[in-house]
């Protein structure tokens, strides 16, 4: 165990790492980490995520502030505060800059997911 101070813990710490590390060989582990890892493999793994987020359904304002409130007991609720703040300054700002006024810069990438699912 360390003493609670900032030298103490990295004095301990040094010694626990440079024990478990002293009989490790670099390449054995840095061809273990090579086999387990491929970018490849990566890539589809996240591009997955991506998609499956995509595809969710998207939640309205009332359906959010409802999960907000399970953050906890008071939390959920200062984060509920929050929120109701932001969608009424949301307003103040759509009233004062009208959303049909705004160039909206199109979503390449959300259009290039659209063209692949319906080429599938």
């Amino acid at each position: 165990l360390a003493d609670p101070s900032v030298d103490s813990l990295v004095k301990e710490l040094s010694c626990a790492v440079s024990e478990k590390i002293g009989n490790v060989d670099p390449f054995n582990f840095h061809q273990r980490v090579r086999e387990m890892y491929s970018w490849e493999r990566v890539s589809k793994e996240t591009a997955l995520v991506y998609d499956k987020v995509l595809n969710k359904p998207r939640l309205n304002f009332l359906q959010r502030l409802a999960r907000y409130k399970t953050v906890g007991g008071i939390a959920g609720y200062v984060v509920c505060l929050l929120a109701i703040t932001l969608h009424f300054v949301v307003l103040l700002v759509e009233w004062w800059q009208p959303h049909y006024l705004v160039d909206v810069v199109p979503d390449i990438c959300h259009q290039r997911s659209e063209e692949k699912q319906k080429h599938q």
